[in-house]
């Protein structure tokens, strides 16, 4: 048996297990507390809804008594280690609570100058990288270059000319590629400033995607930086590499 209830916030229709009349749910979309009524003697009966969709894997019934836990939320008993009530949907792992959220306002964007301010502390760690790389091959090729080696000089200055300047190019990529799809979906500038970077769904995005976007502010960069100007004024504060790699800023 089930009661059908409706989330006062999102509008979706739920079914709870009747074990939870008179309490209150969370609803698995947008979170928001929902109160399950009593039913009455001539409510109409509704097919229950399976528990997998209240539960995570890792609260099953195979799980014996003394690894159980009651939910802190609906009271309903529950595996000591589940993530999620399989009952009224309470999450208790902040993996899951940090998930993707509603955008709904301008507000919730990041704009033009949270942004830039970012990109300055992330262009300064970067800078701070190649000058200690710069003073380390210059050594080296000192060291090379020094008296009685007999080495080409020319040869040295070409390759250790290559070797910075493709460091110049691999670090920043890898920089905000790595961190900007990793599980924080932000570089250091971004954490300090509060903002993330999702897909245009609230999800964090892949290391493919964030190097289009890093990339695609090659583009941005054109044109006396209009691309990136655009984050000022377009809908959702989307630069030209948002709109390119499909990707938002947003505020945490």
């Amino acid at each position: 048996m089930s009661i059908s209830v409706k989330c006062t916030d999102c509008g979706k229709a739920l079914k709870a297990p009747d074990a939870l009349a008179g309490k209150k749910a969370k609803c698995p979309d947008c979170g928001a507390t929902v109160p399950i009524p009593k039913p009455t003697v001539d409510a109409e009966e509704v097919y229950d809804e399976p528990a997998e969709s209240y539960e995570d894997e890792s609260d099953s019934p195979a799980d014996d008594a003394d690894g159980r836990k009651p939910c802190p939320m609906c009271g309903e008993t529950i595996a000591a280690a589940a993530a999620k009530c399989r009952y009224c949907g309470e999450v208790f792992d902040s993996r899951l609570k940090s998930g993707p959220r509603r955008r709904d306002s301008s507000d919730d964007y990041a704009g033009f100058w949270l942004r830039f301010v970012a990109s300055i502390v992330d262009g300064f760690i970067c800078g701070v990288v190649l000058i200690v790389v710069l003073m380390i091959v210059g050594g080296i090729m000192v060291a090379i270059q020094g008296p009685g080696r007999g080495n080409d000089p020319g040869a040295v200055e070409m390759i250790g000319g290559f070797v910075i300047w493709a460091i110049a190019i691999v670090f920043p990529w890898l920089y905000s590629a790595f961190q900007e799809s990793s599980p924080t979906q932000a570089t250091v500038g971004k954490k300090m400033l509060g903002i993330r970077v999702t897909d245009l769904e609230g999800n964090r995005i892949s290391f493919g995607q964030a190097s289009g976007r890093h990339f695609g502010k090659i583009l941005s960069n054109m044109f006396c930086s209009i691309g990136f100007i655009m984050a000022g004024f377009t809908e959702k504060k989307q630069a030209l590499h948002d709109l390119l790699a499909s990707t938002l800023v947003v505020k945490d």
